[in-house]
């Protein structure tokens, strides 16, 4: 999160706050669900640290690369 939003030169914290790439979750034989990793507090003072503004559109409305 954070070397993307240094390399776009935008706060993209929102956007992976919402898609959370580095959760995972295992399915458990009891048919309950675990939940581990996922992004840190850390990650997102270092983002905020960084003084970036927000991207003018949400990367979440993007469905393909080039237009």
């Amino acid at each position: 999160m954070s070397c993307l939003s240094y390399l776009s030169n935008y706060d993209l914290s929102d956007y992976f706050r919402q898609w959370n790439p580095s959760e995972s979750k295992a399915d458990l034989p009891d048919g309950s669900a675990d939940y581990s990793g996922g992004l840190t507090d850390k990650g997102f003072s270092t983002v905020a640290s960084m003084g970036l503004a927000k991207p003018g559109k949400s990367p979440l409305t993007y469905t393909r690369i080039s237009e």
